[in-house]
């Protein structure tokens, strides 16, 4: 009975594994650099024609093993790994609880950067910078139901 209930719940993680990699592969660039907020999930860094880094994390890049103690902890941490290469962050459902309890760093993200995806698998920041956010609407590409927030097109200021 317990061996059935494993079994059930790793199934249900491996399709929770498969949605996130769907829906990253529908909203992020190839060969950018992906930050997910897990706790050590290495599968979750296994995101085809990405690369996935652990957040929070240390010098080294493994998992940091525990959480930043406070919302400029986890800020001071973010900003470092963005200016390493970082373009975007995953929190997947598991850590929608971080964008509560660090309200400043979803303030920061909220200001800072723009929310390209946001749906019942996970919310995804990119890491640009952003001058300007548009509310998402309701899109559904290769599978992943949620929002995307569309892209502003450049002005073409006469050239």
């Amino acid at each position: 009975e317990q061996e059935v209930f494993r079994f059930k719940k790793d199934q249900v993680r491996r399709a929770t594994v498969a949605r996130i990699r769907s829906i990253v592969e529908a909203t992020l660039p190839q060969r950018c650099t992906v930050l997910v907020a897990s706790k050590g999930d290495e599968e979750l860094l296994d995101l085809p024609g990405r690369i996935g880094w652990h957040f929070p994390q240390l010098e080294d890049g493994t998992y940091a093993g525990y959480y930043p103690s406070n919302s400029d902890d986890a800020i001071a941490q973010l900003e470092v790994l963005r200016t390493k290469g970082a373009s975007a962050i995953v929190f997947p459902d598991s850590a929608f609880w971080w964008l509560e309890h660090y309200e400043g760093l979803r303030q920061h993200l909220d200001q800072r950067h723009r929310r390209t995806y946001e749906g019942q698998m996970c919310m995804i920041y990119s890491l640009e910078p952003s001058e300007a956010h548009a509310e998402p609407t309701h899109t559904t590409r290769s599978g992943a139901e949620g929002f995307i927030v569309p892209q502003r097109s450049p002005s073409r200021n006469g050239s």
